[in-house]
């Protein structure tokens, strides 16, 4: 029988292995050693019998307006066999979620999940989401929504409000809709010439931030939070941006590698391919219409 307890800290030494991460290198090791010093997390033991068999641990992580589970471990003996890795997954989502409802979290992150597993959570009601990473390139998340999010198209009642452009550190985990995006959060910030435009509901939760410097026309970020990807946020405020430039060109940036979403998405609002980037002229304002799902 599978039993879990708090501790104060994790005796697994070299015989337990990640189970979930992939291509593990220094520098992503380094960063999640920065963020456990400021962000205390829970740590909890599996036995069974007695004997160790599981660690984990987890902290909780504001999602912009969203309280969430962040499970950044989850280690097991080495040689473990693939039933009892499983069982031991299936014990842990029943208390992960069951802590997450009782305590009031809105979703369950598990990060970089390894893609063996994918269809395990899946069938549990996760979904995988995508985040690029300066230091890391792309990697993949399995995220829970615990609570209904907003649908555009039910959305009735939003706001466009124009941010400081210091405040897209707070939007650090919201999913770029273009997979090809590598602009910082640094050179957005020093580029006075930017405008960041959010989309919020009536209590203020962000939903959407785009990015753009009206002076060439350039969008240098569409992003939309997490757990509200395809569900029309991206287009919306896409379209409101395009209204509020002068400029002639619009030029959304480095989106051809892996591009195929991307491509989808901006073909939907009457974008069409020229070499390297997407152009779209204002003379075809009835395109602004169409509005697709990001």
């Amino acid at each position: 029988m599978l039993t879990i307890a708090e501790t104060r800290s994790i005796p697994e030494g070299a015989s337990f292995v990640d189970l979930r991460h992939t291509n593990r290198d220094a520098k992503l090791v380094e960063a999640l050693e920065k963020v456990k010093s400021y962000c205390p997390m829970c740590m909890f033991e599996v036995r069974e019998g007695g004997r160790l068999v599981a660690t984990t641990y987890a902290n909780e992580n504001t999602w912009t307006g969203q309280k969430t589970l962040f499970i950044s471990s989850v280690k097991m003996r080495k040689g473990t066999p693939e039933a009892k890795v499983m069982e031991i997954f299936d014990f842990l989502l029943d208390f992960y979620e069951k802590k997450a409802k009782s305590e009031g979290y809105d979703a369950i992150i598990f990060e970089d999940s390894e893609i063996a597993l994918r269809g395990f959570f899946e069938k549990r009601g996760y979904s995988t989401i995508r985040e690029l990473v300066n230091f890391s390139g792309k990697r993949s998340k399995i995220a829970r929504n615990l609570s209904s999010r907003a649908d555009a198209k039910a959305f009735s009642d939003y706001k466009f409000v124009e941010l400081d452009l210091e405040d897209i550190y707070k939007y650090s985990s919201f999913q770029d809709t273009r997979p090809g995006w590598n602009t910082s959060n640094l050179s957005i910030v020093k580029n006075k010439f930017n405008t960041m435009l959010s989309l919020a509901d009536k209590s203020d939760t962000v939903y959407a931030v785009c990015v753009y410097d009206d002076r060439f026309g350039l969008v240098s970020r569409i992003a939309v939070h997490p757990l509200s990807r395809k569900k029309g946020f991206g287009s919306l405020i896409f379209k409101e941006a395009v209204h509020r430039m002068k400029n002639e060109d619009i030029f959304v940036s480095d989106i051809i590698k892996d591009a195929e979403n991307a491509n989808l998405f901006l073909m939907n609002l009457g974008f069409s391919v020229s070499e390297l980037k997407f152009e779209l002229h204002k003379e075809f304002n009835e395109s602004y219409e169409r509005i697709g799902s990001a």
